[in-house]
């Protein structure tokens, strides 16, 4: 399948949308989160990645798209397409998030 430019900033839009709801406020973080310790090695190249993914002006290949939606917890039909958005299935940082935040109020109602 090839992506017009039009697709592409669709499929960035929703990658910044997600990042932004996961709360990554800079790319890079957001790569090292997403594609760990990759072939890109400064926070700059990798801002500058992000940057232009989400806004379409580079091309995002298929195992990159793979991974980011795994990461990400939403499926490529939602990225490519965007079907299903509401059905985000949680990461596993929002996860231990939430049962640091139950056990921590559960500790503070025993005391």
């Amino acid at each position: 399948m090839v992506l017009d430019d039009e697709k592409k900033k669709e499929i960035g839009k929703r990658i910044q949308k997600t990042r932004k709801e996961l709360g990554f406020k800079n790319g890079h973080a957001f790569y090292d989160f997403v594609f760990g310790d990759g072939e890109i090695k400064t926070d700059n190249k990798k801002d500058s990645v992000i940057s232009e993914w989400e806004n379409g002006k580079r091309y995002i290949d298929l195992d990159h798209l793979m991974l980011a939606a795994d990461k990400l917890g939403v499926s490529l039909d939602y990225l490519v397409y965007g079907k299903g958005e509401e059905e985000r299935t949680p990461t596993l940082r929002e996860i231990c998030e939430n049962v640091a935040r139950f056990f921590f109020l559960a500790k503070a109602e025993i005391v």
